[in-house]
């Protein structure tokens, strides 16, 4: 039997947006809303689903390489909110404004992951 792992890409969050987020989740008291852990607080970039262990170290370096050809940018957080609808929520969702730096980041991730260009 091969080992799988369930893997997304994300970023880390700064201890202060973290510490933001801990606190307006709280206003969102839904039994179905499940809290994420505060040491799992992060920016999903990408899921990928499940995939062989063995694939793991390919999907790094494919990572690295998108990573050193992107410079640092800054979000700006534009509202928090259950998801993933109103009527159907399971988390609470942090929405950033739009950034053509992240939506090129974004990109990248898709195409190098899938080999198939995202979606605008």
């Amino acid at each position: 039997m091969q080992d799988t792992l369930r893997l997304f890409v994300a970023a880390a969050l700064p201890q202060e947006l973290k510490n933001y987020l801990i606190k307006a989740r709280h206003a969102f008291d839904h039994p179905a809303v499940r809290p994420v852990p505060d040491d799992n607080l992060h920016l999903t970039l990408f899921f990928i689903g499940n995939v062989a262990a063995q694939q793991k170290p390919g999907i790094l370096e494919k990572l690295a390489d998108i990573a050193q050809r992107h410079v640092e940018f800054t979000l700006t957080l534009e509202q928090v909110e259950p998801g993933p609808s109103l009527q159907s929520p399971r988390l609470v969702w942090a929405r950033f404004q739009q950034r053509s730096a992240f939506a090129q980041l974004s990109r990248e991730v898709t195409q190098a992951l899938t080999g198939a260009p995202a979606r605008k």
